[in-house]
């Protein structure tokens, strides 16, 4: 496997480059316990827009070892609370009595006590971010399939400057307005502002302080408002633009959004069609991939140059070595 190809499927999106069957992985060391925890914190809008605004200064300054997410709605999963509020999701590398001296060192204003917090051993810690029961073994990560049918849609943002006050304002007034929406706010700290941007195919590293999903989500009865909740999402989008990344707006490849622009598949019966195909697919190539679309794009033309692995928000190859594969 060339060094192209081994560069783009590290972070250069699914789907794309075709079918790996084999992965040789360097392990890393980790603690025999970790802590991990979940606390809601309910009250009222100026309680959450206090937290939330002290939230984007500490996360993603917190040393290695730490993560801490916040998760802001009206209606979050896994909570009953009527309102808005704030759910904070942490994992630590070490015991809970260190876990809660930093945090009470940086972040007070939360609360957070070792009651909150339980020990577990690294691989209990993905059954417990899975959402798995408690009391479910490790194995029951290898037989997980959908328990009934559901939907939802999301969109995605980085942020590189703290959100103002007045934003952070905006955005509570707009999650009132909407119980089955919500965001996410994931800090990028630690080694994921050490790696540079063009050392793997996924760019978004130092300057960006958090990525911000949005989401709704509903379920088969209410699938009849469908519109009204993509709608809302859009609109939620839309209003966040003047507080996020720009030139161009970033967007996280794994939060697929259609919304971004797609490829018209059908109407590719042309070497010129496939050149023209690189200009489209860079609308969204280079939100998702910034600066590396265009080494995206040669690698491509490298390992698929027939485009065989394609879908709407694919990669192309570059005409002059386009082959139009047969649908």
């Amino acid at each position: 496997m060339g060094e192209e190809v081994f560069w783009a499927i590290r972070g250069g999106g699914g789907g794309v480059w075709g079918v790996v069957y084999a992965w040789k992985i360097r392990l890393l060391r980790v603690p025999e316990t970790v802590t991990s925890f979940t606390v809601s914190r309910p009250g009222s809008k100026r309680d959450i827009l206090k937290l939330v605004d002290l939230w984007q200064h500490v996360a993603p300054e917190l040393d290695d070892e730490f993560y801490l997410s916040a998760f802001v709605g009206a209606g979050l999963p896994g909570t009953t609370t009527i309102g808005i509020s704030a759910t904070f999701k942490g994992f630590y590398l070490g015991r809970k009595t260190e876990a809660v001296s930093i945090l009470n060192q940086v972040f007070p204003e939360l609360g957070i006590l070792e009651d909150d917090c339980k020990e577990m051993s690294w691989i209990e810690s993905i059954l417990y971010f899975g959402d798995l029961k408690d009391g479910s073994s490790v194995s029951s990560l290898n037989d997980r399939y959908l328990q009934h049918k559901n939907y939802f849609k999301a969109k995605s943002d980085y942020v590189q400057n703290p959100i103002s006050r007045t934003g952070l304002k905006s955005a509570i007034k707009l999650l009132e307005k909407q119980p089955k929406g919500y965001v996410i706010f994931d800090p990028y700290g630690g080694e994921m502002r050490r790696i540079s941007s063009e050392s793997i195919a996924f760019p978004h590293r130092q300057g960006n302080l958090f990525s911000i999903q949005y989401r709704v989500e509903w379920e088969e009865e209410d699938n009849f408002k469908s519109r009204d909740y993509i709608e809302w999402i859009r609109g939620f989008y839309n209003a966040m633009a003047p507080h996020v990344s720009s030139g161009p707006r970033a967007a996280y490849v794994n939060y697929m959004d259609l919304d971004l622009g797609v490829m018209e598949l059908l109407n590719m019966s042309s070497a010129a069609a496939c050149g023209d195909a690189v200009e489209m697919a860079r609308t969204w190539g280079e939100k998702y991939f910034l600066k590396n679309y265009d080494r995206l794009v040669r690698a491509k033309t490298i390992i698929d140059p027939s485009n065989v692995f394609r879908h709407q928000q694919g990669i192309p190859p570059m005409s002059s070595h386009c082959v139009i594969a047969q649908s």
